[in-house]
Parts: structure tokens; sequence; C-alpha cells
């Protein structure tokens, strides 16, 4: 499964179209997982932290590579940027396949009660009666979105480190 995770960060990376950080990162491997057929379980302990070291850990088995900083969650200390080592990004970089059922049982949380099991299978959810077309085109607006996020995530940054770097040519500091 830890294969599996590094490949769905660097398939993400690959995605995202420049360099990126973990915390631009974490929505865009969210959403595509959960678009490729990811569980909720199977992601939970994807975190930024978790995704910094896979990123670094990908870098030191040659597949990815730093090519500079940008800022962290709170917006106060550089992290590292990566692009693919090779320089090719890829827009349809395929998205690994959920973990088969053997290496999903290792990972699930306890079994759910019968309770649960069957509210969980009822009709209830906003899409049981969509057809396949409808789905997909459902999860291209999903895709569309969360890549306007991870833009606007770089271009705030952008715009953070532009100011913070015309104030201290300027002599003054910036505030955190």
């Amino acid at each position: 499964m830890s294969e599996l995770r590094n490949q769905l960060v660097l398939a993400a990376v690959r995605r995202a179209g420049k360099s990126v950080t973990s915390v631009e990162l974490l929505p865009l491997i969210e959403g595509l997982a959960t678009n490729a057929g990811w569980q909720e379980h199977q992601l939970q302990d994807l975190t930024l932290r978790s995704i910094g070291r896979r990123l670094a850990n990908l870098q030191s088995r040659g597949e990815l590579r730093a090519c500079g900083t940008g800022l962290d969650a709170r917006g106060n200390a550089t992290t590292p940027l990566y692009e693919p080592a090779d320089g090719v990004y890829n827009p349809e970089a395929p998205i690994p396949e959920p973990p088969g059922q053997g290496e999903a049982e290792a990972t699930m949380p306890a079994a759910p009660t019968a309770v649960a099991t069957s509210t969980a299978m009822s009709d209830e959810s906003p899409f049981a009666d969509k057809d396949h077309r409808q789905l997909l085109e459902v999860l291209e607006v999903q895709d569309m979105a969360l890549a306007c996020v991870a833009r606007f995530i770089r271009d705030m940054q952008a715009i953070s480190e532009q100011a913070r770097r015309r104030l201290l040519a300027a002599g003054l500091e910036p505030q955190s």
C-alpha cells in the first residue's frame, strides 16, 4: 500500500502542471484518489507531514527533484517545491488503482455493524440515480475545481512571496 501511495503522490505532481509543495498537493491527491475509487479509510493517513515525507522519499529515489521553496500551510515558513525529475508534467498521468481487497483489509478500520452497512448501501446517495456518463461529468467538474484551487493556492503563494521580497527590498520587514 505504501508504494501505491507513493505512486499516487507522483501522479499528482505530474498532473499539477508546475512545481508544487505538499500543501498544494494534499487537496489534489485527495480528489484524484477519490475519483479513482479510493475509499476514505485508505486515505486517512495522507497528511501534510506524510506527503512531505513521501515527496522527500521520491526525491531520494530520483523520481522527483526539489526546485525551490514555497510557503507552508500557515504561510510563514518555507517548504520545498517539487517537480518530476525528468521535468515531464502530464495532466493525464495514470492514477494507481485503489489497493486490492487483501491490502485494503490490512488498513481498514474495524468491520462496520449491520446497521451501518445497510444505511451505507441504501439509495440515500445523491448519485444513486445517475448514469455512468453523468457520474463521469461530475468527476470531471470536481477535477476542474481542484485544479482551480491548486492554481489559486500557487498564485496566492507567489503574490505573498513577491510582496515579501518587495518589502524586504524597501528595507521593511513583513509581519507574520
